[in-house]
């Protein structure tokens, strides 16, 4: 009858409605994921731009780092002949980049000490190893690489020793910053004014730094 057929029509229009609320809902559930979706995408884009310009950072750094220390190797270099710049110059160049690293020095600090022990007589093939012991007397002195290169480069030079022995003087050094009230420091400034003349009184290292 005409009653039970609009019935079933309203029964089926609810039923409509109800099939369209979930359908709305799903859209916006799947709204709400695809949001999710794109929030995690920007996120992600957002990581890899902050990794590329830290990458860039330091690549940017390491560049720079590579040609402060090549330049201060070449001009190690300059110090040598072709004979020496051909047998030592691969050596120096690593032994300074381990120091470096051993030490935590930077690395003008350990390319210009290089020089400097160089330029003080230090021969091409021991000069890595007089600038560990360098570096040793520096870390328990407390003080510059420099200033320890230059306290015992003054005291060889002095005394007419050899560079092989810088391991001896860099132990009287703290030997006498230990038990004395003087620094490294302090005995490395003035030791190349004290050191010739001590030496002409007949007086040895170990007695000027005890």
């Amino acid at each position: 009858n005409e009653y039970a057929k609009n019935n079933q029509q309203l029964k089926d229009f609810d039923k409509s409605i109800g099939n369209n609320s979930r359908n709305v809902g799903n859209y916006g559930s799947g709204l709400k994921g695809l949001q999710a979706n794109f929030a995690a995408v920007a996120v992600g884009i957002g990581a890899t731009v902050m990794a590329m310009q830290r990458l860039s950072a330091f690549i940017q750094s390491a560049t720079a780092d590579f040609a402060q220390f090549e330049k201060g190797i070449t001009n190690v270099l300059t110090l040598m002949n072709d004979a020496d710049r051909g047998l030592f110059g691969m050596e120096l160049d690593e032994g300074a980049k381990q120091i470096i690293k051993d030490y935590g020095f930077a690395i003008d600090d350990v390319t210009k000490s290089m020089f400097d022990a160089v330029s003080a007589g230090v021969p091409a093939g021991e000069a890595v190893e007089f600038l560990n012991q360098a570096s040793i007397l520096s870390i328990a002195g407390v003080t510059d690489l420099s200033v320890a290169v230059d306290g015992v480069t003054s005291v060889v030079n002095a005394y007419g020793l050899e560079f092989s022995e810088a391991d001896q003087i860099a132990s009287a050094f703290f030997s006498a910053q230990k038990f004395g009230k003087t620094t490294v420091e302090e005995l490395s400034t003035v030791i190349g004014d004290v050191a010739p003349i001590a030496k002409t009184a007949g007086i040895s290292f170990q007695e000027l730094l005890a």
